[in-house]
């Protein structure tokens, strides 16, 4: 898997550096030695890989999500085996997640949350084509790129993980994220389709328009609980301003019953292609305060007389609060009955304004007083038009939003660079303030983009140095760094930029880095076995306090590592410390008294007491001892504490008679010399 000490998988792809970590994989920049391109591959951790049925399930939509080629998901090229682990070779897309977007940015504008989800929809509608259901939408599997395509991830790999509903909501951080989006058949172990991701999105959507999802909770389990019980609060309460139209299909998409929402996601993608192009009133069944939209050739004031009498009431921008109950299916019967009274009344009191025009017709063309013939006028119709309302100083998203509650169409929106007027502040607009339109036209605006200003480029994921060159290059000199900790980014990269990538800024502009300095939280490794300073060094190096305590161990050998608190594999915050267990051997074990046994009872006491017996010796004893043939000493003695398995040596009492000892030899004398006689 290593070449010169760098990680290829497969043969071909080269893991550069990682980009994210999650609760079953790791994702990695990779470069496909093959191809020659960059690609991202999601390895999977260890524990994960170990299941056969999670692998095989893994396999299976790893290769349905490969078939699924679409503009707007993120395009699975490879999978495989390698060591240990699998993994999975996926698209590079360079962006942000919607999530961090959501997170950085706070509630989105609503023709921009309408431009995404219906990017999102048009992938859904695409993979539930092929059979594919997504089970884990979310605004985190949602990736902008840089020039802001709308990009699915994840697909498939949600589902291998997702079956035992019951199960995966009891473990606390793998479902969590993903509770927040179910939906409540999900939440309850039901069989899902489409409409289980339809509804989904419906809470990403509340959550772009919101800044916060519709449910939170302490747990999976309470969160699960509220999407299938509760209602959330109206979004005009949460943030007013947002229009009708966009809360109704939101709304659609958040209904409990599955029959109630969109029956597909092809469905939902034409209504927001018609909010977006400005056609708010959408299908009964939608919305209750609106109507089905005639085409242009076809529309007519039912009360024009009433039209021209009651101003437009420009407090409605925006949208009153929705009753609760517009969460809840209503009657399209109802509906209907009420449009066709309304077209009834309507009707009726545009042909008495006909016939009252008619008669005046009459009597001003007969009239016997020929100045009055002369001067008399026709009144005309009352005009069906809308008045162009001033959005000259608002923002552009206020702008556009006002305009198409209005019903216009947004039509150029050209940029113009002023040092005097804020960007994205409207300049002009074409046709002007007061001008009396048809629903459907086109309006034309002109925004400033503000001072001269450059485009930043994105340099979350490189190296600080890099992205100081790369910043540098690009004329922008006003640069501050800052330290955050982060599991997504590995030490010196960059995590977060302010501003985004993509926003213009002057190059004197301030640009704050945020630049990785270590892990919030680490996998704690395995020690076991190790020694004392491997240990310490092992953990204090991923930025962990370390203490020690000693514990007796049978299979780990004194002074070596037994394991640790919290043990190996959990993923443990670096601000609290780590204990090292240290082995002090096995337990100590009192040697008991073998003296007067027999050489067999004596193996069998020291074996059931968990000690060793050395080959037997002999010890010399009188034959009248009565310890012949008995054990007579032990080494070591009774009475002593020694680790489990010392051997012990055993002397046998041996009968011996006692040699006598030799008598005394005399030591034989000189004979005295003979007395020489004396001559």
């Amino acid at each position: 898997m290593s070449e010169q000490g760098s990680i290829v998988f497969g043969g071909r792809y080269e893991l550069k550096k990682r980009l994210a970590r999650g609760g079953m994989a790791e994702v990695f920049l990779a470069e496909d030695q093959l191809l020659g391109r960059p690609v991202a591959v999601k390895v999977l951790f260890p524990e994960f890989a170990a299941d056969p049925s999670f692998v095989e399930r893994f396999r299976r939509e790893a290769q349905a999500a490969a078939n699924l080629s679409h503009p707007n998901i993120v395009g699975v090229y490879d999978w495989g085996r390698e060591e240990s682990t699998y993994y999975i070779v996926m698209e590079y897309v360079e962006g942000r997640s919607l999530s961090q977007i959501i997170r950085k940015e706070g509630p989105l504008p609503a023709p921009r949350v309408a431009e995404i989800a219906e990017g999102i929809a048009s992938a859904l509608g695409f993979a539930h084509k092929g059979d594919v259901v997504h089970r884990d939408m979310k605004s985190g599997n949602v990736i902008i790129s840089e020039n802001g395509q709308v990009k699915v991830a994840d697909f498939g790999i949600a589902t291998a993980i997702s079956g035992n509903v019951e199960a995966n909501l009891t473990q606390t951080g793998t479902v969590m994220g993903t509770a927040t989006y179910f939906s409540p058949e999900q939440a309850q172990g039901l069989t899902v389709d489409g409409r289980s991701d339809l509804y989904s999105l419906g809470v990403v959507m509340y959550e772009m328009l919101t800044g916060s999802p519709p449910f939170t909770g302490d747990s999976s389990v309470s969160i699960a609980y509220k999407h299938v019980q509760e209602q959330p609060e109206p979004i005009s309460e949460k943030r007013p301003g947002v229009p009708e139209a966009l809360q109704a299909i939101t709304a659609k998409l958040m209904n409990k019953d599955p029959n109630n929402r969109y029956t597909s996601a092809a469905d939902l993608q034409a209504d927001l292609q018609r909010f977006l192009s400005g056609r708010l009133t959408l299908d009964p069944s939608i919305t209750p305060e609106t109507t089905e939209t005639l085409p242009q050739s076809e529309t007519t004031l039912v009360n024009p007389v009433a039209a021209s009498m009651e101003p437009v009431d420009e407090s409605h921008i925006g949208g009153p609060p929705y009753p609760p109950q517009y969460y809840e299916p209503y009657d399209r019967q109802d509906r209907r009955i009420w449009l066709w009274g309304i077209l009834t009344i309507g009707l009726l009191g545009a042909l008495v304004a006909l016939v009252i025009m008619l008669v005046n017709f009459v009597n001003n063309t007969t009239s016997s007083d020929p100045q009055q013939t002369t001067t008399a006028e026709i009144k005309p119709i009352t005009s069906t038009g809308v008045i162009v309302p001033l959005v000259i100083d608002l923002d552009r998203a206020q702008a556009i939003e006002l305009l198409q509650t209005r019903g216009f169409i947004i039509g150029r929106i050209t940029t113009e660079v002023r040092d005097d007027v804020p960007s994205d502040r409207v300049l002009s607009q074409n046709p002007p303030q007061g001008t009396e339109l048809e629903p459907g036209d086109t309006i034309d605006i002109i925004v400033s983009v503000g001072p001269e200003s450059i485009s930043l480029p994105i340099v979350v994921g490189l190296t600080q140095e890099e992205a100081l060159n790369k910043l540098n290059n690009d004329g922008f000199i006003n640069i501050e760094i800052k330290k955050l900790k982060t599991n997504e980014y590995d030490i010196g990269v960059i995590a977060e930029q302010e501003p985004e990538a993509n926003s213009r800024l002057e190059p004197s502009g301030v640009i704050t880095l945020q630049v990785a300095d270590g892990r919030i939280s680490d996998n704690i490794p395995n020690l076991a076995g190790q020694t004392l300073s491997f240990a310490q060094e092992e953990l204090q190096g991923k930025g962990w306090v370390t203490t020690t305590e000693e514990i007796e161990s049978e299979t780990i050998e004194a002074g070596r590592i037994v394991g640790t608190n919290p043990p190996n594999g959990t993923d443990h915050n670096l601000d609290e410390p780590v204990v090292i267990q240290v082995s002090t051997g096995p337990a100590a074990i009192e040697i008991p008294s073998i003296i007067g046994q027999s050489p067999a009872s004596a193996a069998a006491t020291l074996a059931g007491s968990g000690f060793m017996v050395a080959p037997t010796e002999d010890c010399p004893v009188d034959p009248e001892d009565p310890n012949v043939g008995l054990v007579v000493s032990q080494t070591p003695e009774a009475g002593e504490f020694v680790e489990a398995g010392t051997t012990i040596t055993i002397c046998i009492g041996i009968a011996i008679e006692p040699t006598p000892e030799p008598e005394p030899t005399p030591t034989p004398t000189e004979p005295e010399p003979t007395p020489t006689p004396e001559e």
